[in-house]
């Protein structure tokens, strides 16, 4: 399965309300990947470089669910707590 969309995938892990559990159990699902695009990203063909890939694929953990990569972010990391729970919830 894939989880994408807009606004609604920025609500990250450090925002979730039991962040500091679902980082813990992070490692007991490394079937569970994240590959992030950045915002400036967009065309109406397909493209051959995504121009801004803030994440190549990487398997979560503690490390990759918590890390943020977006420049000068506080709140919203790359990993999105929705695509996170999305994934538990099909394990």
């Amino acid at each position: 399965y894939l989880c994408g969309g807009q606004s609604n995938m920025e609500f990250a892990m450090p925002a979730d309300a039991n962040a500091s559990a679902e980082i813990a159990a992070a490692d007991a699902y490394p079937h569970i990947r994240i590959f992030s695009v950045g915002h400036r990203t967009s065309s109406a063909t397909p493209l051959r470089d995504l121009q801004t890939v803030w994440e190549p694929w990487q398997v979560a953990s503690r490390a990759t669910i918590a890390k943020d990569f977006t420049p000068h972010s506080h709140l919203f990391a790359t990993f999105s707590a929705v695509c996170w729970h999305f994934g538990k919830s099909l394990s």
